[in-house]
């Protein structure tokens, strides 16, 4: 029996997840169609690829 519950506590957790990653993906999408999103993607690129880092450097 607990090994039947822990089962579906990880599908309901796996559901959870899968659900705000669909919502973070919906946002992500809702951003980019709004006018701030050249200003605010640029910058949260920047902290994150190194590369950015490099050709602003040169």
């Amino acid at each position: 029996m607990r090994i039947v519950a822990v089962v579906d506590l990880a599908k309901l957790a796996a559901d959870h997840l899968h659900a705000s990653l669909s919502g973070v993906v919906v946002m992500v999408r809702s951003l980019s169609n709004s006018k701030a999103a050249p200003l605010s993607l640029p910058t949260h690129l920047q902290r994150i690829s190194p590369q950015s880092r490099v050709h602003r450097s040169d």
